[in-house]
């Protein structure tokens, strides 16, 4: 879902109600440090919404591997199914381009679904 920076906390509240699988998420990641200065919002909206997030909870590409680049959204999505394929629990996910911002969850599939 894109979100709007300017009503970010409105984003939050609305992506939460309708993708209730996201309340259930252990843990967040996103794709550049510029995510933590939304840190304290998201976790303020999630606890309205009795997520278990903690600002420890929260990862970041950008910690890892340097300052990301136009392919850092690409980067982190691949990143994130591998870590829902190990962990078999959904995550929450925060990605961004220069002008554009998204939230995602990402869950562990049924392996039913890959059958002919």
């Amino acid at each position: 879902m894109p979100l709007d920076m300017t009503n970010f906390e409105d984003d939050i509240t609305l992506f939460l109600e309708t993708q209730t699988v996201a309340c259930q998420t252990p843990s967040v990641i996103g794709d550049a440090k510029k995510w933590t200065e939304r840190s304290a919002a998201l976790i303020t909206q999630g606890g309205k919404m009795h997520t278990p997030w903690k600002a420890e909870d929260i990862a970041l590409l950008e910690k890892w591997c340097g300052i990301p680049g136009p392919a850092a959204p690409w980067l982190l999505t691949a990143l994130a199914a591998d870590l829902v394929s190990l962990r078999k629990q959904p995550l929450l996910a925060l990605f961004s381009s220069e002008q554009e911002h998204f939230i995602s969850t990402i869950t562990p599939g049924s392996e039913d679904d890959y059958t002919g």
